[in-house]
């Protein structure tokens, strides 16, 4: 099925010829054809689409349908089409069916709402028609390519070469080896020429990424793809022959969830996140000094380590053994893959063990100099620990 424009007297115009879409079949396309436009619709909501069909039908008459409600076409004439209906998905699927060779379509208008409204013309012309989102989502489905002058919608492109000054994609998938190189104009605060530049480059050594500036630009050599300035980096990126640095200048900084590096003044720092606060087993631990506060346990993670510490004292006497008595708990993102065990000071000679849960579970348990003994309120239970994260959290 081919899209073109066509120049034909249209419905609204006394007789006056003007331009309108026409959609051709095959001749193997005996029973219609039908029209999907991905991801327009919201489900359950109620649409009203409307639109001047003018149908070259072999057989008697035709139809226009939309999740099952159907519209006859008069053969050889204009037919006015509204069909109202509820999304049942996201895409719209229109059947033209009947033994239909040429369809020709003006003024269509899908929106929300169970009534047609006057045609609105957000697309007025067939250029800016071949530009919507709607006919290139069909051009992909479809198989087909549209040229109109300057503009081309289709589905996929495949070039050794492509030579343009500007590329909008929703989605770039590049193999091999590439290079961006773009230079933006503007002012500084001063009024004067300031010249920004960003440059990635991936080739068989690895990433680089640059981003400079200068005041002024000596050249461009269109044909070579180089340009000759004296541009001045401020970040660099660099990960190449299995090696990664950064070079910064004012302060740049490489940033994740949980980590900065940041350069500035020629010094390389490393910040993580802030600490977590976690509330203690209030009915089992409370806060060292001030037993009828709540404990607070700190947790933060930096690249993958998760660090722990804390300072309680128990809500009552514990007669210590092997049986560890709960604590806190880690949230998810901050637990180890296995159970740990740390053993950590206790008050005067006293040790104690801290067990970590793969389930984030933490309790005490083995209270004691050389054999177990009870654990006492006010008595001091301090722990700094550091661990690896479990990697799929």
């Amino acid at each position: 099925m081919n899209f073109t424009e066509s120049i034909i007297a249209l419905p609204d115009n006394d007789g006056e010829e003007g331009k309108c879409g026409c959609f051709s079949a095959p001749e193997s396309a005996t029973k219609g054809f039908k029209l999907t436009i991905p991801s327009i619709l919201e489900v359950d909501q109620y649409y009203t689409f409307s639109v001047y069909a003018l149908a070259m039908i072999y057989s008697a008459v035709g139809e226009v349908k939309i999740e099952g409600i159907s519209q006859e076409l008069a053969k050889g004439k204009w037919t006015k089409v509204e069909i109202t209906f509820r999304a049942t998905q996201n895409d719209l699927v229109i059947f033209f069916n009947g033994n239909i060779r040429i369809l020709n379509v003006y003024k269509a208008q899908l929106e929300k709402g169970r009534k047609a409204t006057d045609y609105s013309a957000k697309i007025k012309n067939i250029s800016d028609f071949v530009e919507s989102n709607s006919i290139k989502n069909w051009c992909y489905n479809n198989d087909t390519t549209i040229i109109d002058g300057g503009k081309i919608a289709t589905g996929t492109v495949t070039a050794k070469q492509i030579d343009v000054s500007k590329l909008f994609a929703e989605n770039i998938k590049a193999t091999g080896i590439f290079e961006i190189d773009t230079i933006h104009h503007s002012l500084d605060v001063n009024g004067n020429d300031l010249y920004e530049r960003f440059k990635l480059i991936n080739n068989e050594r690895g990433i680089r990424m640059e981003a400079s500036t200068s005041d002024e630009l000596d050249s461009i050599n269109e044909e070579e793809g180089t340009i000759e300035s004296s541009f001045v980096p401020n970040a660099v990126l660099n990960m190449q022959n299995e090696q990664a640095s950064l070079y910064g200048k004012n302060g740049a900084s490489i940033s994740s969830d949980s980590t900065t590096l940041s350069i500035d003044d020629g010094k390389i720092s490393v910040t993580g996140a802030k600490w977590n606060e976690i509330i203690a087993d209030y009915s089992n631990f409370r806060k060292f000094g001030a037993t009828d506060e709540e404990g607070i346990v700190y947790a933060k993670k930096i690249a993958g380590m998760v660090s722990v510490k804390g300072c309680l004292t128990p809500s009552y006497n514990i007669s210590s053994g092997y049986d560890s008595i709960h604590m806190f708990t880690l949230p998810k993102g901050y637990r180890p893959d296995s159970a740990l065990y740390f053993v950590c000071q206790g008050s005067g000679a006293n040790r104690w063990q801290l067990a970590i849960g793969a389930d984030g579970v933490c309790g005490m348990s083995r209270y004691g100099a050389g054999s177990f003994t009870t654990c006492v309120k006010g008595d001091w239970l301090p722990f700094n620990v550091t661990f690896a994260a479990k990697e799929d959290e």
